[in-house]
């Protein structure tokens, strides 16, 4: 195992953390979206 093997492991990993941090965002996003909408049109005046 070489240090190439080690450093593209380590950037696979990083890169996979952020594609998955960044799912994590957009699926907050859409369910903050979906209540606020829910809300304002129930408890709207």
């Amino acid at each position: 195992m070489g240090t190439d093997t080690v450093r593209t492991e380590a950037a696979d990993d990083a890169a996979g953390r952020r594609r998955e941090q960044r799912g994590w965002y957009f699926y907050d996003w859409a369910c903050s979206v979906y209540s606020t909408s829910v809300l304002t049109v129930f408890l709207g005046p």
